[in-house]
């Protein structure tokens, strides 16, 4: 993965924000003196995850999601009802809308590495670049590139049948390319 999950997720926000399906409000509360404060992240132009509003989510799941928030929240329980207490509020409804998109996020990048795996195999059993004086991977995308080209291979079984096409073809033959290895671990395994 390209970016870490908080990256990630922050990304997906921008382009909910971007598509019209959220967008982001500015929250406030009372100041005690006749006016108003906003709430520390909760500006308009903070890219928080407490100031963003619902367009186009399922109100419902939004609701249920944001429920689950407050009761855990024994705090907010004891406040009185008014616009300090609502204000809250709508920073939980943000703060459910972040987690539905967060949750869409990480399924998608669950189901890309699942399909990923029925494919190639186990990312973890690629081998990799080895970068032995300073003590680090040099390339990590040396494997996947030739599992990758195996799997679009056109193999044995070509369709020659395809309408207005020629039905013969020119095909490269190239020979695998070999990685050595310096382990041992079958010494390991006693």
């Amino acid at each position: 993965m390209a970016y870490t999950l908080g990256t990630q997720y922050n990304l997906e926000v921008e382009k909910a924000i971007e598509l019209g399906i959220i967008e982001r409000q500015e929250i406030t509360e009372p100041d005690g003196k006749d006016g108003s404060k906003t709430l520390p992240n909760c500006k308009k132009e903070d890219k928080s995850l407490l100031n963003l509003k619902n367009v186009h989510l399922d109100n419902n799941q939004i609701q249920a999601v944001m429920t689950e928030i407050l009761n855990q929240l024994t705090t907010w329980r004891d406040m009185p009802i008014g616009p300090a207490k609502n204000a809250r509020i709508e920073c939980c409804k943000s703060l459910a809308i972040a987690m539905i998109l967060s949750d869409a996020t990480t399924k998608s990048i669950i189901s890309s590495q699942e399909v990923f795996r029925c494919f190639s195999g186990h990312p973890a059993l690629f081998k990799v670049q080895y970068d032995y004086k300073n003590r680090c991977i040099k390339d990590s995308t040396f494997d996947i590139q030739k599992r990758i080209g195996g799997m679009v291979s056109t193999g044995e079984d070509n369709m020659t049948d395809i309408p207005l096409l020629s039905k013969t073809y020119r095909c490269a033959e190239c020979a695998d390319y070999e990685v050595g290895s310096t382990s041992d671990i079958a010494k390991d395994l006693d």
